[in-house]
């Protein structure tokens, strides 16, 4: 059977050739991802089984135990020599537009700041760093140490489209397209699994102690705990009796007809 590529935290993209996953149920226009997960505590597919894994603007929504244990899920499922390419922001290419005064448009980041005027190059870096959801600034060497801590080689730097991927016409063309929308504020890494282990295991990102924090965390997403870091939702209707109170609802008798 022949290895698979994957991208991981596709959103709305979609790539030929490629299974997409992500974490949100949510559909699009282009239809649900093939299927859903949490990159951080699992990947469900087999070991080995994929030469290629994609992954843009999706590390730094989490934070730095959330960043390992994905780097190591992503390990198990790409065969030895498999690649690895990581689309992300980068600090340092933030910093240096700073240092130079350089003022950039807002772009797409978020309706926190569409309303501001980007006006200076101040406002300009804050826009860009406080983008919603992101909650782990990288540069190449943090990257890189993680990368190497998780088992992977051949670490470099890429620009749109230029990839180490063997046979790669159809690869590149579609890589640049998607990739230079973002390419001022963003690196792209490539590396390949070495033969060696990881050198860390896997954290296990479970709820926090304290009944209280406990309920917070399961059923309101709240964050309440260093290692699992998630948005806030809503309860559905129905969940304090349901959950709380451990009530079930009272079926009402049907009307005779």
């Amino acid at each position: 059977m022949p290895l698979k590529k994957l991208y991981v935290g596709c959103g709305n993209e979609r790539l030929s050739d490629f299974v997409h996953s992500d974490i949100s149920e949510l559909k699009n226009k282009n239809g649900a991802p093939d299927f859903l997960c949490d990159i951080a505590e699992s990947i469900p597919m087999q070991s080995e089984s994929v030469n290629f894994v994609y992954t843009k603007g999706t590390l730094d929504m989490l934070n730095y135990v959330q960043i390992r244990n994905a780097l190591i899920n992503m390990n198990r499922i790409l065969a030895t020599k498999g690649f690895l390419r990581i689309v992300v922001f980068d600090f340092d290419k933030a910093i240096k537009s700073y240092l130079s005064k350089e003022v950039r448009e807002s772009g797409d980041y978020g309706r926190d700041f569409a309303h501001l005027p980007v006006f200076c190059h101040n406002t300009s870096l804050v826009s860009r760093l406080y983008y919603p959801g992101r909650r782990y600034l990288l540069n190449y060497q943090i990257l890189e140490k993680l990368l190497k801590e998780a088992g992977f080689d051949n670490i470099k730097l890429y620009s749109p489209g230029e990839t180490g991927f063997p046979d790669n016409k159809n690869l590149s063309t579609q890589l640049e397209h998607t990739e230079k929308q973002k390419s001022s504020d963003s690196m792209i890494v490539e590396c390949t699994k070495s033969s060696s282990k990881p050198e860390y295991t896997y954290a296990k990102l479970g709820l926090p102690e304290g009944k209280i924090n406990r309920i917070l965390a399961q059923y309101f997403n709240l964050t309440v705990s260093p290692y699992k870091i998630t948005d806030p939702v809503f309860p559905k209707k129905g969940w304090f009796l349901k959950n709380l109170l451990g009530v079930k609802k009272k079926q009402l008798p049907k009307k005779r007809a």
